[in-house]
């Protein structure tokens, strides 16, 4: 019976505490005010902005950050993964936990930013070691998946010189550092910082090295047109990554600059609509600042000086470099010479659809194959030429394509009948089908036109989805439907 009594109190009191109305600090109504804007980055931290009845007390304490997308304002905990969705009630804030993330401890301090209405988060502290992993917030599942890139290069949110370009989708990555507790002389912040500076192309996955940061520089404010580096609070410098100049505030605009930095500490950063707005949600101060490109000077300076070193290794080992480019350019001339004329030369029609590279058909085979299928289909109608099993998946990526939607490879597996068939079967099945259904489409056509298209899937990149091309849609309707 006591156990049950203060069980009842504790949620009573839980159900109270939720209740009550709280001061709304400037800053978080100015972001609610906005609900159909989303916000690249919010850079900064506080502690104790989401009640901590709904925290548990060994996170209580944990670094806060906020991110903003069309879809609403969001608080989530550094090296959680919690996410909270916040709204406002009758002058009341509301926090509702939208994820069901189970594990912690792997990502305090990410860099954490947004793309069109995707929350992303970029690596982080923990398990004694840095990393540099792209996790993004899946809300059909509430869960952080991870998205797969082409090299890791570690940061944190706290030693790493970053700036997310909204317009670009690219993440630039400065003074990169390996930190791991777990081996000797590896667990120091200063003493392993990287001068290199990347940048990661969020749309392709791609880093892409840029050079290396003039000494100096350390990491200031995210702003539209770039870093507002800390070295001068007086002053507002801005480091254009994008353009690799540096830029200073015009003679017009230092005045107002000074006035606004000279100002406290914020805990928060972001800009919207060319204004750069700061506050602290803690203490209830909230400010802006105007300013727009033509504030703006570019100078000689530049960010970084630009990496060359790949053209140099290739130049310094030319004679090595020659001869492995004549060793294909002669052979090439030896096959042109001895090869025999075929007999037969159908039309060169490259139209497969392939889920990856596996594909054991010979050439010739191939070639026998188009021939085989220009006579096949001579004199039929539209409805003659494509057989049951090919006309049912038409069908259905049609209409999946009309919703604009997609396919995935399973689906396709389950219509063809390959469900319970190994992964091999399946690969070799679905290629001869898709390809043969694209050849049958442009040869009736009479042009190298796809019918059945892919692109890779926005939650697993190692996979591919299905449509029907949108130039096709209207006129492989009144054909099958």
């Amino acid at each position: 019976m006591p156990r049950f009594f203060h069980i009842t109190i504790f949620l009573l009191s839980a159900l109270y505490s939720s209740a009550q109305p709280v001061l709304v600090p400037q800053m978080i109504r100015h972001l609610l005010s906005h609900p159909e804007k989303g916000i690249p980055i919010i850079e900064g931290t506080a502690k104790g902005l989401i009640p901590r009845y709904l925290l548990p007390p060994k996170i209580s304490d944990e670094p806060e950050y906020l991110v903003k997308t069309p879809k609403g304002l969001f608080a989530g905990v550094s090296g959680t993964g919690r996410l909270y969705q916040i709204g406002l009630e009758q002058d009341t804030l509301i926090f509702r936990r939208v994820d069901s993330t189970y594990f912690e401890g792997y990502d305090f301090l990410p860099i954490v930013f947004t793309m069109s209405d995707t929350i992303y988060s970029y690596g982080g502290y923990g398990f004694w070691k840095n990393n540099g992993h792209l996790r993004f917030y899946d809300p059909i599942n509430n869960d952080w998946n991870i998205v797969p890139i082409d090299r890791e290069v570690p940061a944190t949110s706290a030693h790493s010189f970053y700036w997310f370009d909204g317009l670009k989708g690219e993440l630039y990555i400065g003074h990169g550092i390996s930190l791991n507790n777990g081996l000797i002389g590896t667990g120091d912040p200063g003493t392993n910082l990287d001068d290199t500076i990347w940048v990661l192309n969020i749309h392709d996955r791609k880093w892409r090295k840029l050079g290396a940061l003039t000494k100096g520089l350390t990491h200031g404010t995210n702003t539209p047109w770039g870093i507002r580096i800390a070295d001068d609070p007086s002053r507002f410098n801005i480091l254009d990554l994008r353009n690799n100049r540096r830029l200073i505030a015009s003679e017009v605009a230092i005045l107002r600059t000074q006035s606004w930095l000279l100002k406290w500490q914020p805990q928060f950063w972001y800009s919207m609509d060319s204004t750069l707005y700061f506050g602290d949600v803690q203490r209830d101060l909230f400010d802006s600042l105007h300013l727009s490109g033509a504030d703006l000077k570019p100078t000689q300076y530049k960010v970084y000086d630009e990496w060359v070193g790949e053209k140099s290794e290739w130049m310094d080992d030319w004679r090595n470099n020659l001869l492995a480019l004549a060793i294909p350019v002669i052979a090439g001339l030896i096959f042109l010479v001895v090869r025999k004329p075929k007999k037969m030369s159908p039309p060169d029609i490259n139209l497969e659809v392939t889920d990856d590279d596996y594909d054991d058909t010979g050439k010739d085979e191939q070639e026998m194959q188009t021939v085989d299928l220009i006579e096949s289909i001579k004199g039929k109608r539209m409805a003659e030429v494509f057989n049951n099993t090919e006309l049912n998946l038409i069908r259905f990526l049609l209409d999946r394509s009309q919703e604009e939607a997609t396919t995935s490879i399973d689906e396709i597996n389950r219509i063809l009948g390959l469900s319970i068939k190994n992964e091999s079967i399946q690969k070799r099945n679905r290629n001869v089908v898709l390809t043969t259904i694209n050849q049958k489409w442009a040869l009736i056509h009479g042009r190298d036109e796809k019918l059945i298209d892919r692109k890779r899937s926005d939650y697993d990149g190692r996979n591919f989805e299905y449509f029907i091309h949108s130039s096709v849609i209207d006129i492989a309707t009144g054909y099958f439907i």
